[in-house]
């Protein structure tokens, strides 16, 4: 990655992640602010997406320095990283999250390029679902199920990360995870099977639920 200006340097004076990490925290702070500005929810070797509440950015792997810098837009604020494993990463600031390493080689000397995805084996990024190969048919009958869920089937949150189904031959519990760390799951028998992909139950849920609705976006972007 070639760029004109040093690189982002976070408020403990070390390099920004060269590359993106799905569940990365980015923080700004300054002068009257201090939250978590954005999170990363998706990424692969070819591109990103970054969420701030209910808006969010989907750009190429190359331009994620320039993203970083976007962020600067607002004398002395400065950013603080945070890895997905940060236990205080949702609940407020925390010093001790040393991300710069990420993209970079073991000895943090040079940086390294995002890797070139390998059409002949394709591998997915950590974190993203197993699934099957995209079907335009297997998605259709996916998506007419779930369509059917949402007019006849009843759809309770009955907690933060869990939903109720009921209506059908039995009643399915959905387990989500609002910061988008863990994929969504079911208990039906579609979802138990290995390797397949979201049930109808997951995805009428995320459809009705307006804040995990973008959660939809790893299914077709898998």
């Amino acid at each position: 990655m070639s760029r004109a200006q040093p690189w982002p340097v976070d408020a403990q004076g070390r390099l920004a992640p060269l590359i993106p990490t799905r569940g990365l925290a980015i923080q700004r702070s300054g002068v009257g602010l201090c939250y978590f500005h954005w999170r990363v929810t998706h990424c692969n070797r070819r591109e990103f997406e970054a969420r701030n509440g209910r808006h969010h950015v989907r750009r190429p792997l190359a331009e994620w320095g320039d993203f970083l810098d976007s962020l600067f837009d607002e004398p002395g604020v400065v950013l603080s990283f945070h890895l997905p494993s940060c236990p205080l990463a949702r609940r407020g600031w925390c010093s001790g999250c040393d991300a710069s390493g990420l993209g970079r080689t073991p000895s943090g000397a040079a940086p390294v390029a995002p890797p070139v995805p390998s059409p002949a084996v394709p591998r997915p990024h950590p974190g993203a679902s197993t699934m099957p190969a995209p079907s335009p048919a297997r998605d259709v009958r996916i998506l007419r199920a779930a369509r059917e869920v949402l007019k006849s089937y009843t759809i309770t949150r009955t907690a933060p990360t869990a939903l109720s189904v009921t209506g059908g031959t039995r009643p399915y519990t959905v387990t989500v995870d609002p910061g988008w760390s863990r994929t969504p799951a079911c208990t039906c028998p579609d979802h138990a099977r290995p390797g397949a992909p979201w049930c109808k139950h997951i995805i009428a849920a995320l459809l009705q639920e307006d804040d995990l609705r973008c959660q939809l976006l790893e299914l077709f972007l898998a």
